[in-house]
């Protein structure tokens, strides 16, 4: 969210500029009244809280945050969603779960994670979860024709400017998600131009957070606008919203499945490419989502590239990550992020080996460090033991390697690393959350960083062989 709060009284959302606005006051416009025990002087911002939302933790309950969830999903019914999907958040409040612990939305682990609209509520009601968000357009989730508007700096982007739809206030309120009816013609999209970071158009695969979910802050995401669901065209939104406005001044076919080109010193199949470790861009591309997106779009609309030259770059910065060497990174990209089809009123500079040259030699400058060789290996040997399929995720093993470098001893146990507290748990059991453990050390100790010694009757011990030496990246 960005800093910029839309303090306008008189905007048709009813911005909550005190307590009243939103608590014990029915306004002719539908504005909800908060449930529970919220109503009068206890309703205001606490002292202390870093948001200016009169809803909060400090005085709202988790059977007063369920019922505002409640009150959304009802109105989502009324509207015929009524077969939904919900996905937890993280225990940061911001991300769904699935980020934290490193697994894909429609993998089994992330489907066994989705909530029926009354398993939230409860879940909401008992303080077992933060809070939930939807994504939207997704069939499997009940949430096909559903799209939302996330404002993020209502100052350039007010909501009024808008059809008037169900409205909900940000937990930072700062600013508003708008919930719509997608007139079939709406796709994903980010501002650009001038009113670029002001806001972001959701409409299919791209989550938004619910109502009664709580805000790192801890502000509560609330209905400030309970009315009918209105339907959205792309003829209602913006030029800086519409889909594949970008500053290159060019119109970007975006979401386009697009076949590589063959290139000079690739195999015919492109996707058969090997880095220095033997593994294929078909493998790296089930490990790294960002480079597959990459690959398959030319400006993919959930990241936040402000041009195609600026995701060459980040393409290039990936692919040399992954250790494929600066030549064979340059054919790729030629493979891969061709403009030619693919961008309006744009030369195809792909084409152009200057180009190509240029931005592999610029990003390499960048002092990229490569994945570790050994990690890689070891990545690799994993999945292709596990019928091609990793047992444990990278984030799971930079987890636990962070650990590691923090108790600084020589060796280790699982139960060790259990009682730091240090290892996300989120809602799963423990047992599952030590065999995720369990499979993190068994992939170190492939890339020889760790050893494992084995006694009888004696939990196995983890020594340190060389944890200083391995590098792990940040963001794949």
């Amino acid at each position: 969210m960005t800093d910029n709060s839309h303090t306008e009284p008189d905007s048709p959302v009813d911005a909550p500029t005190s307590p009243e606005s939103i608590f014990g006051r029915q306004e002719t416009n539908h504005t909800t009244t908060i449930p529970g025990g919220l109503h009068g002087t206890n309703a205001g911002v606490s002292e202390g809280c870093s948001h200016s939302n009169p809803v909060c933790t400090c005085n709202t309950s988790a059977e007063d945050r369920a019922v505002l969830l409640e009150d959304y999903l009802d109105r989502l019914a009324v509207e015929g969603w009524s077969d939904l999907r919900l996905m937890p958040l993280d225990q940061e409040g911001k991300l769904p779960a699935i980020a934290s612990r490193g697994i894909k939305l429609d993998s089994p682990p992330g489907r066994a994670l989705l909530h029926t609209p009354e398993e939230a509520v409860r879940a909401l009601s008992t303080g077992g979860e933060r809070g939930f968000c939807l994504y939207a357009g997704r069939e499997e989730h009940g949430t096909e024709g559903l799209l939302f508007v996330d404002i993020d700096d209502p100052e350039r982007l007010p909501p009024e400017d808008l059809p008037e739809t169900l409205t909900v206030t940000s937990g930072s309120a700062r600013g508003y998600h708008l919930t719509y009816r997608n007139d079939g013609e709406v796709a994903n999209s980010k501002a650009t131009g001038d009113l670029h970071g002001a806001g972001e158009v959701r409409a299919s695969n791209w989550y938004v957070v619910l109502p009664g979910s709580v805000h790192p802050s801890g502000g509560v995401y609330h209905l400030t606008k309970d009315t009918p669901i209105a339907p959205l065209s792309e003829e209602d939104l913006p030029k800086e919203l519409l889909p594949g406005s970008n500053s290159e001044g060019s119109t970007v076919k975006g979401g386009q499945q697009v076949e590589p080109l063959q290139v000079a010193g690739l195999p015919d199949d492109p996707a058969e490419t090997t880095n220095d470790v033997g593994m294929t861009l078909k493998e790296v591309r089930e490990r790294s989502e960002k480079l597959d997106r990459l690959l398959s779009d030319l400006l993919p609309r959930d990241y936040d590239y402000h041009s195609v030259s600026e995701a060459d770059m980040a393409t290039a910065r990936l692919l040399l990550l992954w250790r494929f060497d600066e030549a064979t990174t340059g054919a790729l990209l030629q493979a891969y992020r061709d403009r030619e089809g693919r961008v309006e009123g744009s030369e195809s500079k792909m084409r152009r080996k200057d180009y190509v040259a240029t931005t592999v030699r610029k990003t390499a400058l960048l002092d990229v460090e490569a994945f570790d060789r050994d990690l890689m290996r070891a990545f690799m040997e994993d999945a292709r033991e596990n019928g091609g399929r990793p047992t444990v995720s990278l984030e799971s093993v930079r987890e636990v390697y962070n650990v590691l470098i923090l108790i600084d001893r020589e060796q280790y146990t699982v139960q060790d690393i259990m009682e730091t507290d240090m290892v996300a748990r989120g809602y799963a059991k423990g047992a599952s959350v030590k065999r995720r453990v369990r499979r993190a050390l068994h992939l170190l100790v492939r890339t020889g960083a760790l050893e494992d010694r084995k006694s009888p009757g004696f939990p196995t011990q983890y020594v340190d062989t060389g944890l200083s030496d391995l590098y792990i990246p940040d963001s794949l």
